[in-house]
Formats: C-alpha cells, structure tokens, sequence
C-alpha cells in the first residue's frame, strides 16, 4: 500500500511555499502527497488550523505528517487532541517548537494545549526531528526540546536557516532521501 504524507506549512507559508511542489513532485509514483493549504496563514488560528487537519488528515500505519514550523506545533494538537491515537506511520518536524517565540506573540494560542508527547511517541512508528543551528525564527534550542520530548535524536543542520525556499530551500534533497529509503516505515524506527 502507497504511502500517504500529509504536509503542514507554516505561518504565513501556502502549498506552493519553499520545497512543498518540489517534494510532490519527486515523490510522484512513490507515495500520495497533499500539502494542506491552512487558512488565513498571516492571521493563523489554532482552531481553524486544527479543523482543517481533522478534515483532511486520516491517520493509519501508511500515514505520514510532515510539519513545518507552524505546522509542528499543530500536528502536535492535533495528534494530542485524539482520545485514542490511531497508529501513524510517521511523523517529521522542522524547525518544531512547543512554547511561545517572543518576536511571534501572534501564534502563542497554538502553544497553550499541553502536548500528550507519550502518547504520540507510542502511536508513532517513525518519528524524525530536523533543525538548523542558524535558524533565525525558531531558535534551534526550542526544536531541541521538542526532540527530547519525542525521545529522538534531532538531525541538525549547521546552516538550514528556518529551511524556507528564501533560505535556499525550493528543494530539500534530505527529506526526499528520507522518504525514498524503502525501509520506511518500519515499527519501532527511530523511536
């Protein structure tokens, strides 16, 4: 059975945003890809954000979300918010971050919910956490965090910036090699 990768922008980002297309397109033949378009993006709400996954994310052992910056922290509502969390075949987060950036006070709604990181890290086969030391939005300390949390071993880039398409980022050749291994998933991956 393909795989299905669900891909989650950030703030002020859309589908046709940095490496999204790109990626689609590679993996074309290899696995389904949707790059959800989240609404409002330069006003984001939690709310609408988290209904817009509801409606268009189904969950299962094919299944994988990947999230950029904003769209960590949703995935990780989103997933928190089921009462029992279905299986999920991966779940990989860029430039993730779970508490309030000062210089971005406009998203701290999306950081009140307490995240339910054990019951993911046991739903999840396949969990990868990717940073930059030079990110200028989400310092990398905060997506360092996120790791421990997830029990994972980050993978971190010396120069990523925040791994927009302004960064250098309109293709993203380690997320590609990450889906084209075969070995993915497998239970118990990278956990």
């Amino acid at each position: 059975m393909k795989k299905q990768i669900y891909i989650i922008h950030g703030y002020d980002a859309s589908p046709q945003s940095h490496w999204f297309s790109w990626f689609k397109d590679k993996m074309r033949g290899l696995a389904e890809v949707e790059i959800l378009k989240m609404p409002t993006p330069q006003t984001p709400k939690l709310n609408q954000w988290l209904e817009t996954m509801k409606q268009n994310v189904n969950l299962g052992e094919n299944s994988f979300i990947i999230a950029h910056s904003l769209g960590t922290i949703t995935s990780l509502n989103f997933l928190s918010g089921f009462a029992n969390l279905p299986k999920l075949g991966g779940l990989v987060l860029i430039s993730p971050f779970d508490e309030p950036i000062e210089e971005f006070a406009i998203l701290n709604e999306f950081c009140e919910p307490k995240i339910a990181y054990e019951k993911i890290k046991s739903a999840t086969n396949f969990i990868k956490v990717i940073a930059a030391k030079d990110d200028y939005i989400v310092p990398c300390e905060l997506s360092l965090k996120v790791a421990r949390n997830l029990g994972v071993t980050p993978d971190i880039f010396e120069n990523g910036g925040h791994f927009l398409g302004a960064d250098g980022f309109s293709e993203f050749e380690f997320m590609l090699n990450l889906f084209r291994d075969a070995s993915l998933p497998k239970t118990g991956d990278q956990k």
